[in-house]
């Protein structure tokens, strides 16, 4: 593998460590790599970390095409599978030596000046932590679906704020392939994330998130493929994300990054879904339901109450700012 200098130019031109976390997405590896290797910013290391794909080494043959590349800094394949993408996210994380990092993943690509624009951002403004785009979805084959519209109007957003409203009550930051965010915070929160399987990326970003300032680039920049074979609804189909969501919030509540009323409209958002959400079967939607209502203690209609309320509040005082 060839030496790769990863020396820090300057803070105009940061170093940004670029990590491709595989599993079994051979058919896909190729774009995701080039898309990387075609940006119009161009000081990035890659990390290529494989989590013992079972596809016959397809995803070996592909990513040994790119071991002499001068970006390639790392490629590592896991002996037995890690059973975490958070686990995996980490690991490339302790590798990288950039001033920011780039979850790029395997089955996902983007647009040339993704880094260019992102890169430009984090250097406008002060202390951002964490700064992303406008996931753009597409099929498998990488068409158009679901399009979202753009805007100029780029957002700068403390992070206490974005913790508040909406990384309470949702993860607002839909896919990592998105984000670019700064190294050196990410060594210095709590690890816990990686205990989470399904949701422990909106935590990431949370966490990530109360270290600094958070920039929103509301630009299609980065392709979010759905290729029909996601785990994601499943794991939420089984609950595991619900029972994830409620401890993230519970993590929230206990570190006193939300007040009272905020914890009170995070549940009632949440139980609202629980309520219409189709699970694999009832006794997972009960036990959602429970753990929302305070283990039970606190009558949910009284929570739908008050959080409709204090959401009907803000938004009047929204209006009148």
């Amino acid at each position: 593998m060839a030496e790769l200098d990863v020396k820090r130019i300057d803070m105009s031109n940061p170093l940004i460590s670029v990590i491709i976390p595989n599993y079994c997405h051979a058919q896909y590896l190729d774009q995701r790599i080039q898309s990387v290797l075609n940006q119009t910013y161009d000081n990035f290391e890659i990390i290529i970390l494989d989590d013992c794909s079972p596809d016959d080494g397809a995803s070996r043959a592909v990513i040994e095409k790119y071991r002499e590349n001068s970006h390639v800094s790392h490629i590592v394949y896991n002996e037995t599978n890690s059973g975490s993408t958070f686990i995996q996210w980490n690991k490339g994380i302790e590798l990288s030596k950039g001033d920011y990092c780039w979850i790029a993943e395997s089955d996902d690509f983007c647009e040339p000046n993704f880094l260019e624009t992102l890169v430009a951002q984090v250097m406008s403004y002060p202390d951002v932590s964490v700064a992303y785009c406008i996931p753009q979805f597409v099929d498998k084959e990488g068409q158009l679906i679901r399009p979202i519209p753009e805007s100029e109007q780029i957002k700068i957003i403390k992070g206490d704020d974005f913790v508040r409203t909406p990384m309470s009550y949702t993860n607002a930051v839909w896919n990592a392939s998105a984000v670019i965010f700064k190294r050196e915070y990410v060594l210095e929160i709590d690890k816990c994330y990686m205990d989470y399987v399904a949701a422990g990326d909106r935590l990431f970003w949370a966490l990530l998130a109360k270290k600094g300032n958070v920039v929103h680039v509301p630009k299609r920049l980065s392709w979010f493929r759905q290729h029909g074979n996601e785990v994601s609804p499943a794991k939420k189909r089984q609950g595991i994300t619900g029972r994830e969501d409620y401890w993230i919030v519970r993590y929230m509540e206990q570190h006193g990054w939300l007040n009272w009323l905020e914890s009170i409209r995070a549940r009632h958002i949440y139980l609202l879904d629980v309520e219409r959400f189709q699970y694999d079967n009832e006794t997972i939607r009960q036990e959602l339901l429970n753990q929302w209502s305070y283990n039970g203690k606190m009558p949910i209609r009284l929570i739908h109450l008050i959080g409709r309320c204090y959401m009907s509040y803000l938004s009047r005082v929204g209006r009148k700012n």
